[in-house]
């Protein structure tokens, strides 16, 4: 995996506001720093959503490394003044590379315990994990993992695929077997905005760590190449990610339900948190996931979904939540601010 940015949604209002919604893929280092602005909706990836064995994978096949070391100085950049050699570059990756198989074998451990982990190398190499060498770890861990059963989730079907007992499985849930291995990942986020100046200016500048200026700078570029779709402001128009109105299936579903079509938009959204939002498309299961999402108080995927003001609107406000211009579908649930005045009339 790499930097990488697509335009899932882009919308202009008859106002002349620019609604952007984006898939972004960045390194897991800086989520929280991007998680900053508040100008911006986001949902992302989640490592308590995510299998572990898909993790495991993805860790092992594509790690992230930076493509730059810089040597130590005070303050938060490196000093770029005293760059390193290629050798230092090298060794760098290669301690880098040496972490995230600290980290890999310490997730794989508190699945499936040291014990196991010894008997899985040794039935698959002849070899235990303790006296397989440094150079063939690497291997090993990888034919070790395929051996995982995919639902780790599922004791049983551990049990019967590794031939394990119970005192020898430790299964400890994903939530926090995936954090070990969050500084090796690539992450997925959605975000959407309607005002990305200052966030463009900040983290394209010289000075915003370097791994958050190449996600800032692949997102500008996408939105320049992007050509936004013009709506009307009479409140029938929708800013849809992942939905499109002119193909497809999603077609006749604009056209006969438009409240179907936003918790469709919603329900894909939301599907980054397990990275299911690409693939095969089941707009049934998308609804189902948007309407439970909505009775569940869990609102932030709402957020990406909006159509422009109308002038009355637009006269009392021009921000709705954190958009200008826009109204959010979030804004149009009642208590959407707070989940305990929802529960209190359930009563």
């Amino acid at each position: 995996m790499a930097y990488r940015t697509l335009v899932r949604a882009d919308s202009i209002s008859e106002r002349g506001e620019r609604l952007t919604t984006f898939e972004v893929e960045f390194p897991r280092i800086i989520l929280a720093e991007f998680n900053t602005p508040r100008v911006l909706s986001r949902n992302s990836a989640s490592s308590r959503a995510i299998p572990v064995k898909k993790q495991l994978k993805r860790v092992m096949a594509d790690p992230f490394i930076p493509d730059e070391f810089g040597r130590n100085q005070s303050g938060m950049n490196p000093d770029w003044n005293r760059p390193l050699t290629e050798l230092e570059i090298a060794q760098a990756s290669r301690y880098w590379l040496e972490g995230r198989d600290a980290a890999v074998e310490t997730a794989v451990k508190m699945l499936i315990g040291e014990r196991a982990l010894g008997g899985i190398a040794k039935d698959l190499t002849g070899r235990s994990w303790a006296r397989t060498p440094k150079s063939s770890r690497f291997d090993t861990m990888v034919q070790v993992i395929d051996a995982l059963p995919n639902n780790l989730a599922d004791e049983f079907e551990v049990h019967e695929a590794l031939g394990l007992s119970v005192e020898e499985i430790l299964n400890i849930h994903k939530q926090y077997t995936n954090r070990v291995l969050e500084p090796y990942m690539w992450h997925t986020i959605i975000t959407t905005a309607t005002e990305w100046d200052n966030l463009f200016a900040l983290r394209t500048n010289k000075n915003a760590q370097r791994e958050f200026m190449l996600a800032a700078i692949s997102m500008r570029e996408a939105m320049e190449e992007s050509v936004p779709l013009a709506m009307v402001s009479d409140g029938s128009d929708w800013h849809l990610p992942f939905f499109n109105k002119f193909s497809g299936e999603d077609t006749e579903i604009w056209r006969t339900s438009i409240e179907k079509s936003k918790l469709i938009s919603v329900g894909r959204c939301a599907r980054v948190s397990y990275l299911t939002h690409d693939g095969k498309r089941d707009p049934e299961k998308d609804i189902e996931l948007g309407t439970s999402l909505r009775i569940d108080g869990h609102m932030s995927p709402f957020e990406h979904i909006a159509r422009p003001m109308t002038d009355e609107e637009y006269a009392q406000s021009q921000f709705s939540g954190n958009f200008r211009g826009w109204v959010q579908a979030r804004k149009e649930i009642p208590n959407e601010d707070n989940f305990a005045k929802v529960l209190e009339l359930a009563r």
